[in-house]
């Protein structure tokens, strides 16, 4: 599909980034702390401003886009609070001045090469500007679908939905409806629960199965103006998959994914900015009660309000801890070193059971809060703190240059005229967050699950229309 550029100008999100940045930092309370810390803060903070106006100026939906909207509230706007607090998750104290100006100085670095990995890579590259019409290319008389790899076979179609079916149906026999009045602490699971990666993985391809299934239905229902299939699909996924009873970035990656599909106007202007923002802001930290609070016993309006009277207070929570894992790294690689790749052959080794590797490493994150004696291990890694867990400092430029090639070769793919790049684009993009978060062991096994799911089922789909064709031919002679 044949990119346009965007007519919308991006000088209203500009004043508003800048605005909002004013605004709250003018709010903060900085007299005891040093100037040094405060300025990388601030250097940090304008040049992310700038690549995010950039990034919105190439499309209303991105990769990039998402990178630097993590990158903003997790690695700028929560810090900065955090400082200011002299409060960071699980240190529960400050880092010292060296630490944090260290970590902003690769932090600035890191960003820097990123942006230019993205913004300046070849003269050719230069006038790439990304627009997403996947879903709205779906309609027959368009030219994007007048080849075999667009058109969805009506028998994929109801395949997908017989799956989803065959799941609900299992689940319901298992959980009954309770998963409408369940918490994520319920272990409601679409197979059998178990720390295991086997299980979670297990869990996870279903999951793909059925958002698939949804995907599929309502591009299909474009094609043919029957909806039935999305219909039952989508009654499918909230039973199996209700947001209260799964991760909050799972609910991203499924209704977020599904809803980039669906809703045009959310991939019009600045709409996907700014409902993913107010995502950041307040949906983020607001699902979090259905931790361990059903939603019949759920008092939404009560949290909502101490969201809004503890706003600053919140981001001091172990919600925002890329930042302070971030910093935690830069200690463990000061008394530990590093681990010279190790994790990062365990992330890449991820389907290897433990019971064949038994010195398989752990998450990124749960190696360094044991290490450096946490109370929690359950905690995030961000990305460029598992390239500097893996390989020291060199490992920050490094994996800086391969992270811009990554997003700015993902971007690309949402132009792609075939059905995996319609389909698993707009998932990818939501599951950016998380990867960005980490620890990157659990979320590359992850988007790896969906991707392989996606991948082999609409070669499926292929395989389907060609026999389709053959028999068409041999009916004809």
């Amino acid at each position: 599909m044949k990119a346009k550029p965007l007519k919308y100008p991006p000088i209203f999100d500009a004043i508003t980034i800048v605005l909002l940045t004013i605004v709250f930092a003018s709010t903060l309370h900085f007299e005891l702390y040093s100037f040094f810390p405060l300025l990388s803060f601030v250097l940090n903070g304008g040049e992310i401003c700038i690549f995010l106006i950039l990034a919105r100026r190439r499309a209303s939906v991105s990769i990039e886009l998402v990178y630097w909207i993590f990158m903003y509230f997790f690695m700028f706007f929560a810090p900065l609070i955090q400082y200011s607090y002299g409060e960071f998750p699980w240190v529960h104290a400050p880092f010292p001045e060296n630490t944090l100006i260290i970590a902003n100085i690769i932090l600035f670095i890191w960003n820097l090469i990123v942006g230019i990995s993205i913004n300046v890579p070849s003269i050719k590259l230069l006038s790439f500007t990304p627009s997403l019409n996947f879903s709205s290319s779906s309609a027959p008389a368009k030219h994007s679908i007048s080849t075999e790899e667009g058109i969805i076979s009506k028998q994929f179609c109801l395949l997908l939905t017989i799956i989803s079916l065959a799941i609900t149906a299992s689940f319901i026999a298992k959980y009954g409806l309770s998963a409408f009045n369940s918490n994520r602490s319920s272990n409601i699971s679409l197979i059998d629960a178990d720390a295991s990666y086997i299980y979670a993985l297990g869990n996870k391809i279903f999951a793909a199965l059925i958002e698939l299934s949804a995907i599929i239905g309502f591009l299909h229902g474009k094609q043919t103006k029957n909806y039935a299939c999305f219909i039952v699909s989508i009654f499918c996924l909230v039973i199996c998959l209700f947001p209260t009873t799964i991760a909050r970035y799972h609910v991203a990656v499924i209704y977020g994914g599904l809803a980039l599909i669906c809703l045009k106007w959310l991939r019009t202007g600045s709409n996907f900015l700014l409902c993913f923002t107010i995502g950041v802001l307040f949906i983020f930290p607001l699902i979090e009660i259905f931790r361990r609070t059903s939603p019949s016993e759920a008092d939404l309006i009560d949290s909502f309000q101490n969201i809004i009277g503890n706003f600053y207070h919140g981001y001091t929570s172990a919600h925002y801890d890329a930042y302070s894992m971030f910093c935690s790294v830069i200690e463990y690689i000061r008394h530990h070193g590093t681990t010279h790749g190790m994790q990062l052959l365990g992330t890449l080794l991820f389907f290897i059971p433990r019971s064949l590797w038994p010195g398989k490493p752990v998450g990124s994150g749960y190696m360094v809060s044991t290490q450096l004696g946490y109370s929690f291990h359950n905690v995030s890694c961000p990305l460029v703190a598992e390239f500097m867990v893996n390989f020291g400092y060199p490992g920050a430029i490094l994996g800086a240059i391969l992270i811009g090639r990554i997003i700015k070769k993902g971007d690309a793919s949402s132009n792609g005229k075939g059905l995996f790049a319609r389909c698993f684009y707009p998932v990818a993009v939501m599951f950016t967050f998380f990867i960005l978060r980490g620890d990157l062991m659990s979320s590359l096994a992850y988007i790896t699950a969906y991707a392989a799911v996606f991948f082999f089922m609409l070669k499926l789909n292929s395989l389907m229309l060609r026999y389709k064709r053959i028999q068409r031919r041999e009916t004809i002679k």
